[in-house]
């Protein structure tokens, strides 16, 4: 077979980059924003489907409801219902999938950079878990055939008022979570491509150009886990990548994957206006404010890692538990840790303490901001767009800086938990080194819209 590395066209990662990163914004301001949308309206259309049924004695009430604990990042079995306890047993099932639509509509983060292979493989399996362009008793799905029949029955004694709300109910919840799977499979696409970068970026480039596909393959597999913890292996994205590499059909599979990114060509670029001073400065700011999703996913892993530091056995629990109890609201005093910083001028490393609940709150600050920014009708945004040059420049300058500190701590604590987490929680450590390494593309980027504002007023 043939290879998959070759020569690329100058500056096509970067520009593949920037298409991406431009894409993931506007679809955290569109194509997200309608998905949490979708998938609210259907909960609350499914709540009201629920209610009737209840309220019409077609759902038998379960006595031990609020006693069972169920798993809300997994949906329960679409099996056959049989015996004595048919009716309480839809209701259970019923009541779950309420549980996990509730949970993706009121407390799942919706951004693209945080969405793992395990929330979409959620969200997939929610949209299909019941049928609902075919809801009725003869459908080969159980859960389906169950509420089919029970909507059914319900429609023939209902008068023509609870008619229209049960159809309008079933119609809705239909309607939402199909443009919901539509969104999805968008997102999915454009994660696709991230993926893919980061596989250029971060394996095969120290993989020789002659390597055959197989042996491409078998390096890029040992090293999957490491790179990509939450991303199962897909063979599939290392064909799509030989495609764009290959000598002769590259050049066009490459053209048709930045044109449908809408990566504007020379010739069309040239045709518009000058871009201003300003404009420069605005762009990068939408690319800081870009690494909103990786900063929020940041902390939540850092959080987590802490928790992890709470199961000692040995003297320092009890300091590490005051840690816990500062960083999660349980405490007023702040508790200091010494990390270790890499200089990134010098390569030398120095020691520096940080108040980690101050940190990790400054971080979650700092995406929601970012986030705030991204929205164009946003107050956020339309207040920093207004600032003048010398006032949005020293904003940008400034917002840099703050993530390069984000950067270089977060680093620094990795390598802190590592030392102080127990060998038996070790491998349940969540490194940042995926989330940093986006945030530092969308620094770069930034850093490069500056540079180019000062060479332009210059």
């Amino acid at each position: 077979m043939s290879e998959v590395g070759t020569s690329l066209d100058p500056g096509f990662e970067e520009t593949l980059f920037a298409a991406l990163t431009q894409r993931e914004a506007d679809f955290n301001g569109t194509t997200v924003v309608d998905l949490h949308s979708d998938i609210r309206q259907a909960t609350n259309s499914y709540a009201n489907l629920l209610s009737f049924l209840y309220e019409r004695g077609y759902l038998k009430v379960d006595p031990y409801q609020s006693e069972q604990v169920v798993d809300k990042r997994a949906l329960p079995k679409d099996e056959p219902l049989t015996g004595r306890e048919r009716a309480l047993d839809l209701t259970k099932r019923l009541e779950h999938y309420r549980t996990v639509l509730t949970f993706l509509g009121e407390e799942f983060q919706f951004a693209v950079a945080s969405m793992t292979a395990g929330d979409i493989s959620l969200f997939e399996q929610t949209f299909a878990f019941i049928h609902w362009g075919d809801l009725n008793e003869n459908s080969s799905h159980p859960t389906t055939a169950a509420l089919g029949g029970l909507v059914s029955s319900a429609q023939k004694t209902a008068n023509e008022m609870s008619k229209k709300i049960l159809s309008d109910a079933v119609l809705t919840i239909g309607k939402r979570l199909g443009d919901g799977a539509q969104r999805l499979k968008e997102i999915v696409t454009l994660r696709r491509e991230f993926v893919k970068l980061e596989i250029r970026k971060r394996i095969l480039v120290d993989i020789p150009d002659n390597t055959p596909i197989d042996g491409v393959i078998s390096q890029v597999k040992s090293q999957w886990q490491e790179v990509f913890p939450d991303e199962p292996f897909s063979q599939a994205l290392l064909l799509e990548i030989q495609a764009e590499n290959d000598p002769q059909r590259g050049p066009a599979v490459r053209a048709a994957l930045l044109e449908s990114l809408n990566v504007e060509t020379k010739e069309e670029t040239s045709e518009k206006t000058t871009q201003s001073p300003k404009d420069f400065l605005i762009d990068g700011v939408r690319a800081i404010a870009a690494s909103s999703a990786a900063l929020e996913k940041m902390a939540e892993k850092l959080e987590g890692n802490v928790i992890l530091l709470g199961r000692r056995g040995n003297a320092a629990g009890a300091l590490i538990q005051n840690l816990i109890t500062s960083i999660f609201g349980k405490s007023d005093k702040e508790q200091p840790v010494s990390i270790s910083i890499k200089d990134g001028d010098r390569g030398s490393q120095r020691n520096e303490t940080i108040m980690l609940s101050t940190y990790l709150s400054g971080i979650q600050t700092k995406a929601g901001v970012y986030a705030g920014l991204l929205a164009r009708s946003g107050s956020t945004w339309q207040r920093v767009h207004n600032y003048p040059d010398d006032k949005l420049f020293d904003f940008l300058r400034r917002e840099m800086e703050d993530v390069s500190v984000i950067l270089q701590r977060s680093r620094g604590l990795d390598d802190y938990f590592r030392k102080n987490i127990l060998p038996a929680n070790k491998n349940r450590i969540r490194g940042t080194n995926m989330e940093a390494s986006v945030i530092q593309e969308h620094l770069l980027r930034a850093s490069k819209k500056i540079n180019d504002y000062n060479l332009l007023v210059k």
